[in-house]
């Protein structure tokens, strides 16, 4: 089991298109399930406002990268609709 300091700031990378989307930047907790519910990520288009990827959709986490499948396994948070910040 990695520890969030282990996980925060790796780059995420998507695994069918190839290529880096941004970096992991906090997790967000489902305390009452004791589980990791989802990750922030930070890209480029930050302004735009949180963008979140549900942990559900990741497919590992690695020492040097999270991986998923593809970039519309991120979310807005408008679109996540069940997560709070």
């Amino acid at each position: 089991m990695k520890k969030s300091v282990d996980i925060l700031g790796l780059p995420v990378i998507s695994i069918t298109e190839g290529r880096e989307l941004g970096m992991s930047k906090t997790l967000l907790i489902d305390a009452p399930n004791r589980i990791v519910a989802a990750i922030t990520i930070e890209d480029e288009d930050w302004y735009r406002g949180v963008k979140l990827i549900p942990y559900d959709n990741v497919i590992a986490v690695g020492d040097d990268a999270v991986t998923i499948n593809n970039s519309e396994n991120i979310l807005t948070l408008d679109a996540a609709g069940d997560f709070e910040t």
